[in-house]
């Protein structure tokens, strides 16, 4: 898989951050993040997601963010609305975290979601395996 890469230097006393995207198959983006999710990186994850969207109805996010350390609120809040505003057109979202605030914050964007869309993720087994299987049906 031919992955899209951006990096974010550390600023704001947070550390860098290191993103990249690419598609699993057709609908099937996978999101991967290192580091702190900076404003700056915003844009780039929802190029990936309107890529993803542009591929395929419904479309299926992956998040891979079992080392992000934490992120602006301006990315889980812009990342909700985008999403909600294309509910129709999400099949879901599949985010695999391991920091509590990334969790909690994963939390809230689901509720805000309705409580449906967002399936969260501890396990990388669980998470791969969810990723395969999402392939399958395409």
């Amino acid at each position: 898989m031919r992955m899209k890469e951006k990096i974010a230097h550390s600023a704001d006393g947070h550390e860098g951050g290191k993103m990249s995207y690419g598609f699993a198959a057709l609908g099937v983006m996978l999101n991967t993040m290192t580091g702190y999710y900076s404003s700056e990186m915003l844009p780039f994850c929802l190029e990936g997601m309107a890529a993803a969207q542009a591929q395929r109805m419904p479309f299926t996010l992956f998040f891979d963010w079992e080392h992000m350390s934490g992120y602006d609120p301006e990315c889980r809040k812009s990342m909700t609305s985008w999403t909600l505003a294309r509910k129709a057109d999400v099949a879901c979202v599949h985010i695999l975290v391991k920091s509590k605030l990334v969790a909690m914050g994963v939390s809230v964007a689901n509720m805000a979601l309705g409580g449906r869309t967002i399936t969260a993720y501890t396990s990388r087994v669980k998470f791969e395996h969810a990723l395969v299987e999402a392939c399958k049906r395409r």
